[in-house]
């Protein structure tokens, strides 16, 4: 796991960053799951591994944004129902919001078609996406 959550992330802003810098702009966004920033019972593993990463990325905005270069993360919260992931989330006790306290949830084969209904309708400002650290 760490090698996802945590080794490549880092070796890919090592690879792109050299020519970000030398070009005096650019921007490294790693997104990841919200464990990095929010403690959830059961995925103790994933969690601090994304978090050891953002916190990486955000030590790497302070040391490149002079140069032009900007670096931050987007820590995504969903969960699709009867996935593993919810699975494992409820696994431990884990509840998922009630209704009316949720944003949205959604069922496996509803995302295709929510995107299908709304065409060209897009909000990725990076305030609307919760980037942080840029």
């Amino acid at each position: 796991m760490a090698n996802i959550f945590m080794f490549s992330p880092i070796e890919v802003s090592h690879t792109v960053l050299s020519r970000m810098l030398a070009r005096g702009h650019g921007a490294v966004v790693i997104v990841g799951g919200l464990t990095a920033v929010v403690t959830m019972p059961g995925l103790s593993g994933i969690g601090p591994l994304m978090a050891a990463t953002r916190n990486y990325i955000f030590t790497l905005n302070a040391k490149a944004m002079p140069r032009g270069v900007y670096a931050g993360t987007v820590n995504i919260g969903a969960v699709i129902d009867r996935s593993a992931g919810f699975r494992a989330m409820t696994a431990n006790g884990a509840r998922p919001a009630a209704p009316g306290n949720q944003s949205r949830r959604h069922r496996p084969g509803d995302l295709g078609a929510r995107q299908q209904a709304r065409p060209g309708r897009s909000n990725t400002s990076p305030a609307a996406c919760g980037v942080g650290g840029i």
